[in-house]
């Protein structure tokens, strides 16, 4: 409701980018925090420290972020004019905010809801496995907890990087969505097959999981295309609440494909 259709995937890809970001934050904070031993365990210390930065950030989105065009407060009403002209004719704005139901339910028989839903689903639950269990995965590769805390850095600016330039391009040439959504996808499963092959070193098997870094490119360019093919409020509340659904969903089920045995059969 905010942007065009050729602005909608760049702007996503921003937003979403921000998970890259805060890794490559959180990569050197943990690393610090790591060596803190007293009163807290590091882990204690990284809820408390993250927790604490995400509680005062909501006040600011609170006060300062506004939930539509008309009720920017930063804009003047020439310019608030001008920027619901544009967007709806683009296609992209929204002239009713009610709640529909049937417009919910038609948006749930939508073919095109199935396919958004399960390439989100299918593509968080390998991000969901090996992001928790990044250090046990590092540690097979011959690296200690703190050192790996190190070596995950690179694979949050890949995916930042991956994510910024999939929605760049999302949005300067048409049509390419698709095919960005099958290359991202595609350099895990390569990533996958490299470290769980017999690799001649664990450097080729770091290069594997530095492929896996590509995957996280795969939700902002769906929730892209959820903007530009979904038109009411109503239909893309509904999109968006069933990716964010998916998203969650398949980090929670990623872990659970990970065994107690594993930890001793990655350490030989």
């Amino acid at each position: 409701m905010w942007y065009t259709r050729s602005e909608v995937p760049t702007r996503v890809g921003i937003g979403f980018a921000g998970n890259s970001r805060g890794g490559v934050i959180t990569s050197f904070l943990a690393y610090g925090l790591g060596h803190v031993e007293r009163p807290l365990e590091p882990w204690q210390w990284m809820f408390i420290v993250l927790g604490l930065a995400t509680f005062l950030w909501g006040f600011v989105l609170l006060f300062m972020l506004p939930d539509s065009i008309s009720s920017a407060t930063f804009l003047s009403p020439e310019e608030k004019e001008i920027a619901e002209l544009r967007v709806n004719a683009a296609g992209t704005g929204q002239s009713r905010t009610a709640w529909q139901p049937a417009q919910a339910l038609e948006c749930l028989k939508d073919p095109k809801t199935i396919f958004f839903f399960a390439i989100s689903l299918l593509t968080q639950i390998p991000n969901g496995g090996t992001q928790n269990f990044a250090n046990l995965v590092l540690k097979g590769f011959g690296f200690t907890s703190l050192e790996s805390t190190l070596v995950i850095f690179p694979a949050s600016f890949i995916s930042f990087f991956c994510i910024m330039i999939t929605g760049w391009a999302a949005g300067k040439w048409s049509n390419v969505s698709l095919f960005l959504l099958c290359a991202v996808v595609l350099c895990p499963v390569t990533g996958s097959a490299i470290i769980y092959a017999d690799a001649p070193s664990h450097g080729v098997k770091l290069f594997g999981y530095y492929l896996l870094s590509t995957g996280p490119s795969a939700l902002p360019l769906s929730l892209s295309l959820v903007g530009v093919n979904y038109k009411g409020s109503t239909k893309k509340m509904t999109m968006t609440a069933l990716l964010f659904i998916a998203y969650c969903a398949g980090n929670i089920a990623g872990p659970q494909f990970f065994k107690d045995s594993d930890e001793l059969g990655r350490t030989n």
